[in-house]
């Protein structure tokens, strides 16, 4: 059964033994400075080594999703997740970093979302509330949906009742072999 006062002090060991500095408790004065006190999905972490900071986002996973369809192990995210995560990181110029940790396996593999090829979307259309409405302008892009319609933004995210089965949220998947496990930053002009 997850704990997360055990995961967290896992990726506390984890962010430590990498060599980087927590400056988490500045993330709301560093969203600030570009105007995004608002932003709907916020990072975990604020790290930095040699004077790169990094936004770092840490998923727990009991294990690795195995597609059948597709033929391969994967591992991914809320497709929302994504979507603000690729808008903050292109907002602020901080680079955004996915590190997973696989429970069955106790071993975490890290990403820059950068490098990482678009996504598989798995369950397409099951809750994106703006393709609901009908509102195809602003299907799959949350952060323009955020900006032109936060109400959408809003039930989406909470997902409002809005019949008595709960909605299947869209996942960004990926390979887990597009993962690895030693921590390199490539630095980019974002």
């Amino acid at each position: 059964m997850f704990n997360k006062k055990v995961f967290s002090k896992k990726v506390a060991k984890w962010i430590q033994s990498n060599g980087w500095k927590d400056y988490s408790y500045l993330i709301d004065s560093e969203l600030q400075k570009y105007k995004l006190e608002e932003f709907p999905y916020k990072p975990q972490y604020l790290i930095s080594k040699d004077k790169i900071p990094f936004f770092l986002q840490f998923f727990q996973k009991g294990d690795w999703s195995h597609a059948k369809k597709l033929g391969f192990a994967g591992t991914g995210i809320d497709y929302y997740k994504y979507k603000f995560l690729l808008a903050l990181q292109r907002l602020t110029g901080i680079q955004v970093g996915l590190v997973m940790w696989n429970e069955t396996n106790d071993k975490f593999v890290f990403r820059q979302l950068d490098q990482l090829p678009n996504p598989i979307i798995f369950w397409k259309g099951m809750a994106c509330r703006a393709h609901e409405l009908r509102h195809y302008e602003l299907q799959y892009n949350c952060y323009e949906c955020f900006i032109k319609r936060p109400d959408i933004t809003h039930e989406c995210l909470h997902q409002h009742k809005r019949e008595k089965k709960r909605k299947i949220r869209e996942m960004a998947m990926w390979p887990v072999t597009y993962f690895g496990d030693e921590f390199i930053i490539q630095r980019k002009m974002l």
